[in-house]
């Protein structure tokens, strides 16, 4: 039996097994039996990691609780397992929080394009379903202001080889109209012919 056939055979397995479990039972709704069944997923996946561990550095240390955002918009309470180190990271979690970070990252670039908080957080909600309040969408600004200003105070080489400087003309919306106007870009040359925006 070839690798991919046993793993077709190990996923019907699965399958046939949770949904039995489900149709036995008739206290969880499919819901909370899904979450159910994510949480010992995770308890089985710490067990492996303390496995592999051999008893050296870590141990369980119960579990915290988070809450997440459902498709129906309801809130669910999920107890994520941990380690007493804590560097036990469920992979479950890690693929919610990559996919929230992209988010978050879409959404500081519609707002460095020119797209108020407003308009942001209704981009957010139209295309993934998603509220985005318009106070997330001014701390994630925020935030990009904190590294622009650090960008802006810090000091620059005494001598470069060359600058360049030329002029990027972009749409900006001030009040409730488009404008045309220049972004200014300017590198310069270092001496290890490196570029540097300035």
């Amino acid at each position: 039996m070839t690798t991919n056939n046993r793993i077709q055979q190990c996923e019907k397995m699965l399958y046939a097994g949770i949904k039995n479990l489900f149709q036995s039972q008739d206290v969880l709704k499919l819901e909370a039996f899904s979450i159910l069944i994510l949480e010992i997923l995770m308890l089985l996946e710490r067990e492996e990691y303390l496995k592999s561990l051999e008893g050296k550095g870590d141990i369980g240390n119960g579990s915290y609780q988070r809450s997440f955002r459902a498709l129906n918009n309801n809130n669910l309470l999920i107890n994520i397992p941990r380690t007493r180190n804590g560097k036990f990271k469920p992979l479950a979690i890690e693929i919610v929080k990559q996919n929230q970070e992209k988010v978050n990252e879409l959404a500081l670039l519609l707002y460095r394009k020119g797209l108020s908080s407003r308009d942001v957080s209704d981009v957010m909600k139209d295309f993934f379903g998603e509220e985005m309040s318009y106070e997330t969408v001014n701390n994630l600004a925020e935030s990009f202001h904190a590294i622009r200003e650090k960008w802006e105070k810090r000091m620059l080489d005494a001598y470069y080889k060359v600058i360049y400087c030329d002029a990027l003309y972009v749409n900006l919306k001030r009040n409730n109209s488009y404008t045309k106007e220049a972004v200014h870009v300017i590198f310069g040359v270092k001496e290890d012919n490196t570029r540097e925006l300035l």
